[in-house]
């Protein structure tokens, strides 16, 4: 029989590793912004690390994603969007003292960031990062649904809900949504 103890030690390695599946994301907006005056969008000049067809498909979702919530895509556009993306890695490394053996523990991540600003003073209004674990070989095809539930988890706050607006503490606000 399995002791309470092992127990609860296994429900909390079962809860920390699903922890590290879902992604993490941090929003981050103007709460002095009227979002409803933001109607129409258009693409900054991005230069990411990504490959240009990567860039490609990444634009895509994003267009797709505004486009679904009402957004129009227009040359003359009321905000500028811009994205950019980061790989790190999380980890330890440990020397055994018996046989100098040597292992490394390092978790992969990809990093994007979703910024909107205004296209006549370029004043940042709205921010989304989102964190989430990866592989560094990926098939296309994984890569397109992985690139999918990123970018919707980022614009899954936008634009931001009347009661978000409600705890006013300066210019912009950090609203931590860890899921």
């Amino acid at each position: 029989m399995v002791s309470w103890s092992r127990k609860i030690t296994y429900l909390v390695l079962i809860s920390f590793l699903l922890s590290c599946i879902t992604p993490m994301t941090y929003v981050d907006y103007d709460e002095k912004v009227d979002f409803t005056e933001y109607s129409s969008f258009n693409f900054y000049a991005t230069e990411t690390i990504l490959n240009p067809a990567e860039e490609d498909i990444l634009m895509l979702l994003i267009e797709n994603n505004l486009r679904s919530k009402g957004f129009n895509s227009s040359t003359f556009s009321k905000f500028s969007v811009d994205f950019y993306v980061e790989f790190f890695e999380v980890g330890n490394s440990a020397v055994s003292a018996n046989d100098n053996s040597s292992f490394s523990n390092n978790v992969n991540y990809m990093s994007i960031t979703i910024n909107f600003s205004d296209t006549l003073t370029n004043e940042l209004f709205w921010q989304a990062v989102v964190e989430r674990r990866t592989t560094r070989y990926i098939s296309k095809e994984k890569k397109f649904k992985y690139f999918r539930e990123l970018v919707n988890e980022a614009l899954e706050q936008y634009p931001p809900k009347e009661e978000d607006n409600s705890e006013v503490n300066g210019d912009l606000v950090n609203n931590d949504i860890y899921k």
